[in-house]
């Protein structure tokens, strides 16, 4: 159930970011979409998503130093998001201003989703240690 809820907030926030990145793009070109490549371009977030939950999975593994997990997510990110803008055509590869505007929007979006989910986790953890605190002063 667990890799279920990566996944889904995977596509989730893949969702949400590449309409951010794609809007970007578009916004700077001066471009229209049309309703078929809205389509694409949702199928695109979505098997980002997927890939992102899947190189998420690294750190579940002990193993590796948080370092390197952390390296080998945030490379594995980028490679994900500059091929799939390869596809949705979020980036001229001869024009290098829209390659580095997909480069920062990829990192604030790393950091603040990186930030958010830290904020989570750390919330979850004060609820835990608050009802260990409960039950242990129940059981004096």
């Amino acid at each position: 159930m667990r890799y279920f809820r990566i996944l889904i907030i995977s596509v989730l926030i893949s969702l949400s970011c590449s309409y951010i990145i794609m809007s970007l793009s578009i916004f700077a070109s001066n471009e229209v979409m049309t309703g078929q490549q809205l389509v694409e371009e949702v199928i695109i977030a979505i098997v980002l998503g997927i890939a992102i939950s899947v190189i998420s999975q690294i750190f579940e593994v002990e193993r590796i130093p948080f370092i390197g997990q952390l390296l080998v997510h945030i490379l594995g990110i980028l490679f994900c998001v500059f091929t799939a803008g390869y596809f949705g055509n979020w980036y001229d590869v001869s024009n290098v201003s829209t390659i580095i505007v997909v480069l920062i929007a990829t990192i604030i979006i790393y950091i603040g989703t990186w930030w958010v989910i830290q904020n989570l986790i750390k919330k979850d953890i004060d609820e835990l240690n608050q009802t260990i605190k409960k039950r242990r002063g129940e059981l004096k």
